[in-house]
């Protein structure tokens, strides 16, 4: 009786060990799992940290700052064609004689061109990438109610748009492009020839439409009319 009891009475010491070393032990993993994820996580966010300051030092700012300067070209590119560049129809170019003899019979330009910005706007039906006609060299007589162009050479065009109200889908390059224009009353046509080109479209305006294609040799048809 007494060597069982002296058995059983170390069994609440065992016991109390036994629950104080798993207690540790779970405090002790506990303690190092937390840490590590702390560290883990310190870690990670000074990574992040420190990457996002090298992307916003070596890549954003560079591309804004190239942005900004490009933005700042284009506005006084804008400014300095608007005041040297712009003729009376809206077009621009290098040169246009009509610029300094406004009554000049034979009119030519040197690198016309006639651009058209994109616009994507719902609320009042404009949709499209823009459009672009560019002339290297133009030549014609102009008249009361004809015009003859001969040396219209280097011609190309394109341009997908809808936008108040107007319409252009298509484009074509040219070598040669002579044309003929004449007006009855109000209406007025004009034929046109494309050599050495290639390319088809259509265009409509508020005050007429046109239709040109190509391919090696081709050519244009356009009415319009005034009020």
């Amino acid at each position: 009786m007494t060597r069982l009891l002296m058995w059983v009475m170390p069994c609440p010491t065992v016991y109390n060990a036994a629950k104080d070393w798993t207690v540790n032990t779970a405090t002790t993993v506990g303690n190092a799992i937390k840490n590590g994820y702390n560290t883990t996580k310190d870690f990670v966010v000074d990574t992040a940290q420190t990457a996002s300051k090298w992307v916003d030092y070596n890549v954003v700012k560079p591309v804004r700052n190239a942005a900004t300067a490009v933005g700042d070209w284009l506005e006084d590119a804008g400014e300095w064609l608007n005041e040297n560049a712009k003729n009376k129809d809206g077009s621009y170019s290098l040169y246009d004689n009509q610029r300094f003899n406004k009554d000049a019979v034979f009119h030519e330009q040197i690198l016309a061109f006639t651009p058209s910005g994109s616009s994507f706007d719902l609320r009042t039906g404009n949709i499209g990438f823009g459009s672009l006609e560019v002339d290297a060299i133009t030549g014609g007589w102009e008249g009361e109610y004809a015009n003859l162009s001969l040396l219209d050479f280097g011609h190309a065009e394109a341009g997908a748009e809808i936008k108040n109200g107007d319409i252009m889908f298509g484009a074509l390059a040219s070598v040669w492009s002579p044309s003929f224009s004449f007006s009855i009353g109000k209406l007025s046509i004009e034929i046109g020839a494309e050599v050495g080109a290639v390319g088809a479209g259509f265009k409509k305006v508020n005050n007429g439409f046109s239709l040109f294609g190509a391919y090696g040799f081709g050519g244009s048809l356009t009415f319009s009319w005034n009020d």
